[in-house]
Order: structure tokens, then C-alpha cells, then sequence
């Protein structure tokens, strides 16, 4: 080891961050990362006596080891969004069905009737003297979501049919129900670092992340969404030789 200065030793830190649950044998990508921090906290008591005639710091013990750590996510997966709004993950699946019905009365337009899936097709809908509605006139349908809006040219009433297509595990869909884990999410973090010049290998760090400000559905004026976290390191009793985790340096 050198203590020379060196102007290579000066580095821009930059990687990908992966996660696991503690009951999941491998970590997944978590996506494009803007921050991965992470922050010693140490406290300490002091033992003070002023025998002498003014204090003097007599000792100190360490009272909490632990650390804040701070997760920036650019991506809009569903898991990173499940942790930002402290919810459990449903894959979302469909069987294909067809010949559904719908039948709506005192329709009033700007309302929307939800269908009984997503994927909507084959959208056939009447009055009630059987003149079919059009869609863009009467009606708009968002088939993907499973939404009919009705427009102001839209009947008081109207009745039809509909087919919804299969949804499979490949179709990549997730139901996210909320508020349902207010305790946060425990995962074990890793940071493949992916810069020029030395690099920080960050291993096994257990955290508990909770959301850290809002979430924007709707910002129209916004810059691209992020999913903001934050938390605590924990101490992880399943790994007794690094309970907080590993960092290696790799010199450039």
C-alpha cells in the first residue's frame, strides 16, 4: 500500500444495484439506479467527571452501530414501486373468456364503466333500439385497462357484449395492494460497481427501506419518475463474519 498521492485514485462512483428478499436465493437487477448511499451512524454516552474542578471526558462507549442508507430508482418496475408504496405483489393473470355482458342505465357522460378484465376486444355495444354505438362517438374504450368513458353523444342506456384475452405470467402484469407491509421492505442489496479507476464492491448489506416523499401518478410537469428510498442497515444475523455487509476496494 501507497500513501503517495495519486491523481488516479480520484474516481466517480457508478454501478448496478441488486436486491433479494432474505428468503430469495439470488439477487434481481433492480434497474437503472441514480443513488445508492449509504451513511455510518455511531452513538456514543460519555462518562464526564468534575473532580478535579472542571469536566473532564472520563470515557465513551459505543451504544447503536448501524448506518442510514439512501435508494434513488430511475426504473418503474413493479417491485420498485411495491416498495415505494409499501404494498404486496399479486402476479396478475387472466383466462380468456367471451361473450361477456354489459349493461349500463343512467349513463352520464364523463362516467366510466369498469369491465370485468383487462385486454377488452371484440367491444360491441347498442342502444336500446339496437342501433349499434360507435366508438370516438359514443364511447371511448381503453381496452388494455379494461375501461369504457362514456362521451356526450352517449344513450342513457346501453347493453352489448365482450371478450377479454388470456393474461399469463410471460405478460408480465402485477396487481399491487397497498399499505399492506407498513413496516417497510427488508433486502439484501449489492452494488457491482461499473466505473473507470477504483471501484467500491459493495456486498450483502441488509436494509430496511421505506418510501422516502411521494408518488406522482399524475406530473405532467415533471422530469422521468423516480422511486425514492430510505432506511436502515440491519444487522444480519444469518451472516455472523459481516453482519452489515462487505465492501471490497479495487484499485483501478
Amino acid at each position: 500500500m501507497s500513501f503517495m498521492p495519486n491523481g488516479d485514485n480520484a474516481t466517480i462512483l457508478t454501478g448496478q444495484l441488486y436486491g433479494r428478499k432474505p428468503i430469495e436465493a439470488r439477487a434481481s437487477a433492480l434497474g437503472l439506479t441514480r443513488t445508492f448511499s449509504y451513511e455510518p451512524t455511531v452513538e456514543e454516552v460519555e462518562l464526564r467527571n468534575n473532580n478535579t474542578g472542571a469536566d473532564v471526558l472520563v470515557k465513551t462507549r459505543t451504544t447503536t452501530v448501524g448506518a442510514n442508507v439512501t435508494v434513488v430508482l430511475d426504473e418503474f418496475t413493479a417491485r420498485n414501486l411495491a416498495m415505494k408504496l409499501l404494498a404486496d405483489t399479486v402476479e396478475l393473470t387472466q383466462a380468456a373468456e367471451s361473450g361477456l355482458i354489459i349493461s349500463e342505465s343512467n349513463i352520464v357522460p364523463g362516467q366510466i364503466t369498469k369491465l370485468a378484465g383487462k385486454r377488452a376486444t371484440n367491444v360491441s355495444i347498442q342502444d336500446d333500439l339496437s342501433e349499434d354505438l360507435v366508438e370516438g362517438t359514443h364511447y371511448r374504450l381503453d381496452a388494455k385497462t379494461g375501461y369504457v368513458l362514456w362521451l356526450p353523444a352517449a344513450p342513457t342506456s346501453a347493453s352489448g357484449t365482450y371478450d377479454l384475452a388470456e393474461i399469463t405470467a410471460g405478460d408480465n402484469m402485477t396487481t399491487l395492494d397497498l399499505l399492506k407491509r407498513t413496516q417497510g421492505t427488508e433486502i439484501i442489496l449489492t452494488c457491482i460497481p461499473t466505473n473507470d479507476g477504483p471501484q467500491a464492491l459493495v456486498e450483502e448489506v441488509l436494509v430496511s427501506l421505506s418510501p422516502s416523499g411521494a408518488t406522482d401518478f399524475i406530473a405532467q410537469d415533471a422530469e422521468f419518475q423516480t422511486i425514492e428510498l430510505e432506511g436502515k442497515a440491519l444487522y444480519n444475523h444469518n451472516n455472523t463474519a459481516a453482519p452489515f455487509g462487505i465492501v471490497t476496494h479495487i484499485s483501478g
